[in-house]
């Protein structure tokens, strides 16, 4: 976190976001999770207002924000190896996401080192879907090409 810290104030990115710092204790790190989640699934859609770099990053997050409600309405009931591999991605994506957001104070480098888990979130979100169901109450007639 200090090297991160170093980097902002040698070069003044544009794209700071507030990060608590935390001394070495469990405490100091439990209390900065939830800002360091909002570092990594908030700020980059806040910051595209003002970085237009930043939009790509703030519409994948949306589309992940709008699979992550569809998963909620209409979720997968059977249960297999794959969801169960899926999982197991999620939690490592979920944990990475969790280590960048608590040591990285920079937006722009927190999507960099984001993007390369990025899929595996995507890969359990939308594997927790039941398209089907989605498909059957779609208003609009899918036509198939041959």
């Amino acid at each position: 976190q200090e090297d991160f810290y170093f980097d902002v104030r040698v070069f003044h990115p544009r794209t700071v976001v507030p990060l608590h710092r935390i001394d070495g204790t469990y405490r100091s790190v439990a209390s900065t999770i939830p800002s360091a989640l909002q570092n990594v699934f908030i700020f980059p859609i806040l910051l595209s207002f003002n970085k237009w770099e930043m939009i790509p990053f703030a519409l994948e997050l949306l589309m992940l924000f709008s699979l992550t409600i569809l998963t909620f309405f209409y979720p997968k009931k059977e249960s297999d190896v794959v969801n169960n591999i899926f999982f197991a991605l999620f939690i490592t994506s979920m944990l990475c996401f969790l280590f960048l957001g608590l040591t990285v104070p920079i937006s722009g480098l927190i999507v960099k080192y984001a993007s390369p888990v990025m899929p595996f979130l995507f890969l359990f979100i939308a594997g927790s879907i039941q398209i089907d169901e989605i498909k059957s109450k779609w208003p609009f007639k899918m036509v198939r090409s041959r």
